[in-house]
């Protein structure tokens, strides 16, 4: 009957095997060019043009298009997991949203097409040619991208390229870092300054991964939980906040399972820029923030003009210079703020910084010298006074600069409430002031390191012994941005950890604490 005919055909068709579907798709993709959402996983191609190809939303996973023209295709929201594209012409092509993880694109040819928003996680795409392509958010987690041509026509090399510049995103999704537990610090018993008390120690997170260029990092990135563990682990009790840290009430709960703080969050003010309502409504925020933290210190710099974030500028020759009227209106506006955290029971500390309109000894003199009736306190941070005096004068010996920081502790011993103990690796310094570095260039090139390093050059003792006779009772913070993958290829190679436990050990014996 007719009945039994439909149902019989029907059955046939429902019950043919899958490898039907995929020869259909494969005699169509064959015939037509075109096979939107088509299933060519496991297929092989070898020498074919199929350039102006529809390949969109297509599953072409496992499948090898070995030296194929794929000029001009879309392969848009296509899953090419495990694909092989070595050697195959993809320009013009669309992969935006593609997922290509684990796929091989060796010595692939994709000038100017667009990747956008695609996910190349884990891909081997040595040697393939990327000049113009679009890279905004491509996933590129742990790719192999050795010797390829970036999108600016420039090769791509390990510790050298800066993927950020493409506005990829490195992120490699949820981490599974378990907390650790450790045993309470022990330190000596005779160290070799007395005077400090109880004082609180604390690292910043920018040994791992930095906060201003999160491509400064390793490749995954870190995790926010594994830096959390080593600052614990290495003895210390406070840290920075991080952008890659969670929110607030998160980051609370993740710090109180390791036994740590907030020591201090960072006010970036514009008075010199007119923007006095901006620079308090930030302080506002950030007293909000350390509400629950056990610190009562709020970092302070003023940040008109500043060229520390800027990749193409030399953070020395063309650092701010403020005009009379604006170094007032900056005086006045910290003194303000200052005011306003005191009423609030924190203590503002202002941070020199390189690449700022506050950089050099006499810029803090300036600053403390105006603001000497006011609440306003000093961060001591020697990395960042040790480079703007050698950046200004490079004829300086290591001694002299090391002679005019002990002066500046000296001079403002009893405002100094927050000290940065960041040191500086002498030839890398050197070498950024005559290229005229970037600064954050000149952390990729390792001018920063711990204060226990013995490549560095700054003596801390001294500095250290000045502010226990005067008292102190502030935090010691280990401060010294380095690029993780540039300690990692050091001889031998030096982790985070190795790092954090240097200045840690350092610390116990300068210190007792």
């Amino acid at each position: 009957s007719i009945l039994a005919l439909t149902i019989i055909v029907s059955l046939t068709i429902f019950s043919l095997p899958a490898s039907a579907f995929v020869q259909a798709d494969l005699e169509k993709f064959l015939e037509t060019g075109n096979c939107s959402g088509c299933n060519l996983s496991e297929e092989f191609f070898f020498g074919d043009d199929f350039s102006g190809a529809d390949l969109s939303n297509a599953n072409l996973s496992n499948a090898t298009f070995y030296n194929v023209d794929l000029n001009g295709a879309n392969l848009s929201n296509a899953t090419l997991t495990n694909a092989n594209l070595e050697r195959s012409e993809l320009n013009n092509a669309n992969l935006s949203e593609a997922q290509g993880e684990n796929a091989i694109f060796k010595k692939a040819i994709l000038v100017e097409a667009n990747l956008s928003a695609a996910d190349f996680s884990k891909a081997n795409m040595q040697n393939a040619n990327l000049a113009d392509a679009t890279l905004k958010g491509t996933k590129l987690c742990d790719a192999f991208l050795f010797e390829a041509t970036m999108p600016d026509g420039t090769t791509y090399l390990d510790g050298v390229t800066n993927l950020c510049k493409y506005n990829v995103d490195l992120t490699c999704g949820e981490a599974s870092v378990e907390v650790s537990q450790f045993d309470p610090f022990s330190c000596v018993e005779t160290p070799i300054i007395e005077g400090f008390n109880d004082l609180p120690l604390g690292i910043t997170p920018t040994g791992w991964s930095n906060s201003d260029d999160q491509c400064i990092d390793l490749n995954p990135p870190i995790p926010y939980q594994q830096i959390l563990n080593e600052i614990a682990e290495s003895g210390f009790y406070g840290t920075q906040n991080a952008p890659k840290f969670p929110e607030k009430e998160d980051l609370k709960k993740e710090l109180e399972l390791r036994g740590l703080t907030i020591s201090e969050p960072w006010v970036g003010t514009y008075f010199t820029e007119g923007k006095q309502e901006e620079s308090i409504a930030e302080l506002d925020k950030q007293i909000a923030f350390m509400d629950g933290f056990d610190s009562n210190v709020i970092v302070v710099a003023e940040l008109g003009n500043a060229v520390h974030l800027d990749l193409e500028k030399d953070p020395i020759k063309e650092e701010p210079v403020f005009t009379p009227d604006q170094n007032q209106a900056l005086y006045d506006g910290l003194k303000q703020l200052a005011d306003k955290a005191e009423k609030a029971k924190y203590t503002l500390v202002y941070h020199p910084h390189v690449g700022t309109g506050v950089a050099t000894i006499d810029h803090i003199k300036n600053l403390m010298d105006n603001t000497a009736d006011s609440q306003l306190k000093l961060l001591l941070d020697t990395g960042h006074v040790y480079y703007a005096t050698y950046g200004h004068d490079s004829d300086l010996t290591p001694q002299k600069i090391q002679a005019q920081i002990e002066e500046l502790t000296n001079t403002y011993k009893d405002r100094i409430k927050h000290f940065h103990l960041k040191n500086i690796r002498k030839d890398k310094l050197a070498e950024s002031v005559d290229e005229g570095r970037s600064f954050l260039n000149s952390i990729r090139a390792g001018v920063f390191t711990v204060p226990g390093d013995a490549e560095g050059v700054i003596n801390f003792n001294p500095i250290l012994k000045t502010l226990a006779d005067a008292n102190y009772e502030g935090w010691l913070i280990v401060e010294a941005e380095q690029d993780p993958n540039t300690t990692m290829g050091y001889n031998p190679p030096k982790t985070p950890l190795d790092y954090a436990n240097m200045a840690r050990e350092y610390l116990c014996e300068q210190t007792g604490l």
